[in-house]
């Protein structure tokens, strides 16, 4: 292969291009992939008296962040993404009555109140 200096990468450039899209692809695995889980909703509730909303599966969560509790997982039902907060409540309790399964996206990833969180949902 010809490399030219003047190629986007420089004088080294088939071996950066080629490190460039190795962790390029490692980015998407790690974003797109991290944990999620499928599962019925077995309870779903907030708390009144501070900003714990959380909800129970009937699937196992994993607590890959070290959160300390994997019973159920938490979210702040307050604050900014309190819109959120709505819908998350809506897709979950859509779900808890109708029977169908939900997706919670990056379960186990991250912390919130010593519980594992999520980031994302989606009604199945």
């Amino acid at each position: 292969m010809n490399h030219t200096k003047n190629s986007f990468y420089g004088e080294l450039g088939y071996e950066i291009k080629i490190r460039h899209i190795c962790f390029s692809f490692l980015f998407v695995y790690l974003c797109c992939f991290a944990g999620s889980i499928t599962s019925t909703v077995r309870k779903v509730a907030c708390h009144i008296d501070h900003n714990h909303c959380f909800v129970y599966l009937n699937e196992t969560i994993e607590d890959k962040a070290n959160c300390g509790n994997n019973s159920s997982l938490r979210w702040d039902g307050s604050g900014n993404t309190s819109q959120n907060v709505q819908a998350a409540l809506s897709i979950l309790l859509t779900a808890k009555t109708t029977g169908q399964a939900v997706e919670l996206g990056s379960t186990g990833k991250t912390c919130f109140g010593g519980y594992t969180s999520f980031t994302s949902l989606e009604l199945h």
